[in-house]
């Protein structure tokens, strides 16, 4: 989905997200937790750039969907705290890592069942996104 500071692709079994500052639609969002619903996928990969706006309610449905699809998650942000919680988050048994921008190659092979030429373009998408 595009046209807003929330866009992402589903490729193979990966939710791509790309989000930019600033509040995100409840409509985007609910759109975006609903494919996550109702697509059959392993990873979600969230891009981010600058601080997120995103609201309790907000995190709360993706997280909800997620561990209800059993999708492991993968972050890549030039945020250092939001590295720093989302690692502490994982000490908790959640399936989720974070990457800086500079560590992407290690995000894509985080996304251990993706095919070759499905993290090839994830690749892209996420290069385009950065240089943006």
């Amino acid at each position: 989905m595009s046209g807003s500071n929330h866009q992402w692709d589903i490729i193979g079994k990966v939710v791509v997200a790309r989000t930019s500052p600033g509040p995100i639609d409840d409509a985007v969002w609910m759109a975006y937790v609903k494919d996550i619903e109702d697509n059959d996928l392993e990873y979600g990969l969230a891009l981010t750039k600058g601080a997120l706006d995103i609201s309790a309610l907000q995190r709360k449905a993706v997280a909800d969907a997620m561990n209800k699809g059993g999708l492991a998650g993968v972050v890549v942000t030039d945020e250092r705290l939001v590295r720093g919680l989302v690692t502490a988050v994982s000490w908790l048994g959640l399936k989720v890592s974070a990457f800086s921008w500079d560590e992407l190659d290690g995000a894509i092979d985080a996304l251990k069942t993706a095919s070759a030429a499905e993290r090839d373009q994830i690749k892209r998408i996420a290069q385009v996104f950065f240089k943006s």
